[in-house]
């Protein structure tokens, strides 16, 4: 059954459920499966869904009784929906960028614990996985969702390619035979008391490809911060590992740290107008979140048998 509206959202706010049972799976009322994280002495709070892998809140140290990722009140909570906020995985393709749907089926998947305690949970998904398309070949993802003792959210992914070991006549003539390829994509909603008064700062000098402009390759201008007056949607390439989301006043409202691992940053708000032709977003909500998103937005190449790993950081500033 399909939930939307405020009572979803809360059902599947920070920490939900945390109070029976932290680390233990549980039912949303639209029927999918959730695990309530808490941090025993921090206090913070999540809610990480089985579906999608999908973080839908986080509550740290200092922000009572709210989530500092953005959920839409009109996000759908079902089998074949991504929810619409939170952290959703996309994997293995970003984007349109290939055969599959939008973003990839991972964010519509379900995933199985591997392993769970009050304050961290690690999912993992295979090419054998519920709404896995049939014929995918042997791939293994594993997702760790922490809350740390430094008041962060960490999270750690890691993609092994399941196929056999190539011959020496492969390695030599095809290279990439049986390679594991793809491109992936930690969306995260990161919410914002208005959109219009925030900045992006650290990806100044950067070339990125402008998804607004035709697909346009420029360069970001040196020392000047990315502002939401309109649609934004920015993929920079080979980005800094460390950036911030800033208020007008130049306060820091987060700190997002990546690994290697993901290369690029993805940068988007929807506007307004292109906001409101979006069924799962609210009236108003395109001021009310920016997308940062730690990503692979060139082709990541897995050779049997090996893993790729990235990490990404969050943590919140003075506000």
């Amino acid at each position: 059954m399909a939930e939307t509206g405020t009572g979803a959202r809360r059902e599947a706010g920070a920490g939900a459920g945390a109070g029976v049972g932290a680390g233990v799976v549980q039912r949303h009322s639209s029927g999918l499966e959730y695990l309530g994280l808490e941090h025993a002495a921090t206090g913070a709070l999540a809610t990480v869904f089985l579906h999608g892998a999908h973080v839908t809140a986080w509550q740290p140290k200092g922000k009572d009784a709210e989530s500092v990722l953005f959920t839409s009140e009109a996000a759908v909570y079902a089998h074949d929906a991504a929810i619409r906020g939170g952290i959703p995985v996309c994997f293995p393709q970003f984007a349109g960028q290939g055969p599959l749907g939008n973003h990839g089926f991972a964010r519509k998947a379900t995933w199985t614990v591997a392993d769970a305690s009050p304050s961290a949970v690690t999912l993992v998904l295979t090419h054998e996985s519920d709404g896995v398309p049939p014929g995918t070949l042997p791939f293994s993802a594993e997702y760790c969702v922490e809350l740390t003792d430094d008041n962060a959210l960490r999270l750690a992914w890691a993609v092994t390619n399941g196929r056999e070991e190539n011959t020496y006549d492969q390695a030599v003539h095809e290279p990439l035979a049986n390679a594991l390829v793809f491109t992936d994509a930690l969306h995260t909603y990161f919410a914002v008391p208005d959109a219009a008064q925030v900045r992006v700062s650290g990806l100044g000098g950067v070339v990125y490809v402008d998804k607004t402009d035709g697909m346009a390759i420029k360069t970001w201008p040196a020392d000047s911060d990315i502002s939401f007056a309109g649609e934004v949607d920015a993929a920079f390439r080979r980005a800094p590992l460390t950036l911030a989301i800033t208020d007008a006043a130049g306060e820091t409202l987060f700190d997002i740290e990546r690994t290697a691992g993901f290369r690029d940053v993805v940068v988007w708000n929807p506007g307004a107008e292109r906001a409101a032709t979006m069924a799962d977003l609210a009236p108003g909500d395109a001021a009310r979140f920016i997308c940062v998103e730690a990503a692979n937005v060139e082709p990541v190449v897995v050779h049997p048998q090996d893993t790729h790993r990235a990490e990404l950081t969050l943590r919140i500033g003075s506000w």
